[in-house]
C-alpha cells in the first residue's frame, strides 16, 4: 500500500483520559502520521501530559483564547489549520483508536479513490473502558442520501472520532460545521464532506467513544438552551444540503419530514432531562426555538430531582 502522511488531531481540554487517547494514536500500525494536539486554554495540566511523550511526530499548540467554550468545532477547525497530511482524522480527548484504525481507513481510501469520507464501526465504553454498546454496522460504501436516510431513521450512530477525510476536500467545503456546543455538528459536517463520492466504511470496530459523564453529550441539564438553538440551525442547514442532492423532489420532501420528526424526538429528550428552572426561563423569554409549548409543559410536569 501507499503510505501518505495522515494528520491525526486531538483538540485537548479535558485531561482525565488524554494520555490514553494520545497513546492510542502513537500505537498505530500505520506509522506515517503527524499528531496535532491543540490545547484550548484548558485549566488542566495538558502540558505535562503531552511532554510525557517523546515522539517526534507530536506537534503541540496552545490557543491564546478558549475557542471551543460554546462551540468545540472552532477548535476542530483550528486543528485542521495545522494539518499537513493528505488525510485528516480528529480524535476527541477521551476517545480511543484501535491500533489498526488508520491503516484500515487508508486502505479503504485507496480502494475508493472518488470517495472523500471514510469511517469505521464504533462502540461505546464507560469510564473504565468496559464496552456498553455497539454502533450499527454500515455497508462498505453508500451515497450521502442513503447515509442521511439511515441517520434520520436512527439506523446509523456516529461521533466525530471514527472518521477520516481527504484533507483538501474538508478545507474546500470550509471545514467543520459550527453549531452551538458542536451539537449535531459532526452529522452536518459529514453530510457536507461526503456530497461528492459518498461514504466508505469498515465493519471492524476500531473507535471507542467514552461515555465518561464529563462530555457535552452527558450534560443535558446545563446545555438545554444551546442544544435547542443548535437543533434549529442543524435542520435549516441540513435541508440546504438535501436540496443540493441529485434526487427527485418527492424524496427530498420525505427526507425533510423524517429529519424533522427525528430531531423533534431528540429535542423532547433534552427537555425531559432539563431542570424546571431552565424550562420556565425558556418559556418566560418566549424562546421556544420552534418547539411547541406543550412539549415544554409536559417536560415541566415530569418527575425530576
Amino acid at each position: 500500500m501507499d503510505t501518505p502522511l495522515v494528520s491525526i488531531a486531538i483538540p485537548a481540554y479535558k485531561d482525565k483520559y488524554l494520555h490514553e487517547a494520545i497513546s492510542s494514536v502513537l500505537n498505530q500500525t500505520y506509522t506515517n502520521v503527524e499528531v496535532i494536539i491543540v490545547n484550548d486554554c484548558s485549566p488542566n495540566d495538558i502540558d505535562s501530559i503531552v511532554k510525557s511523550f517523546s515522539d517526534p511526530r507530536i506537534r503541540y499548540y496552545v490557543n491564546e483564547a478558549n475557542l471551543g467554550k460554546n462551540n468545540p468545532a472552532n477548535n476542530w477547525n483550528k486543528c485542521l489549520s495545522y494539518a499537513r497530511g493528505e488525510y485528516f482524522s480528529l480524535l476527541c480527548d477521551d476517545d480511543l483508536y484501535d491500533c489498526n484504525f488508520i491503516k484500515t481507513l487508508v486502505l479503504l481510501a485507496q480502494r475508493y479513490p472518488e470517495t472523500n469520507v471514510f469511517r469505521c464501526r464504533g462502540c461505546v465504553i464507560d469510564k473504565d473502558k468496559n464496552v456498553i454498546d455497539n454502533y450499527p454496522s454500515s455497508p462498505e460504501w453508500e451515497t450521502t442520501v442513503d447515509y442521511m436516510w439511515h441517520v434520520f431513521k436512527n439506523y446509523r450512530y456516529q461521533t466525530i472520532s471514527e472518521f477520516m477525510y481527504r484533507t483538501n476536500v474538508v478545507r474546500m467545503v470550509g471545514g467543520y460545521a459550527t453549531l452551538p456546543l458542536a451539537w449535531y455538528a459532526d452529522y452536518l459536517s459529514v453530510y457536507k464532506f461526503s456530497m461528492t463520492g459518498g461514504i466508505a466504511s469498515s465493519s471492524k470496530t476500531m473507535m471507542y467513544f467514552r461515555q465518561s459523564g464529563i462530555n457535552i453529550s452527558s450534560q443535558d441539564d446545563r446545555n438545554t438552551e444551546l442544544k435547542l438553538l443548535a437543533s434549529n440551525l442543524y435542520i435549516k442547514e441540513t435541508v440546504m444540503v438535501i436540496n443540493q442532492l441529485v434526487i427527485d423532489d418527492d424524496y427530498k420532501n420525505r427526507l425533510v419530514n423524517i429529519l424533522n420528526y427525528r430531531t423533534k424526538q431528540i429535542t423532547k429528550y433534552s427537555l425531559d432531562h432539563a431542570p424546571r428552572k431552565v424550562l420556565f426561563k425558556l418559556i418566560r423569554e418566549n424562546k421556544t426555538y420552534g418547539v411547541p409549548l406543550k412539549m415544554f409543559w409536559k417536560a415541566i410536569f415530569k418527575r425530576r430531582k
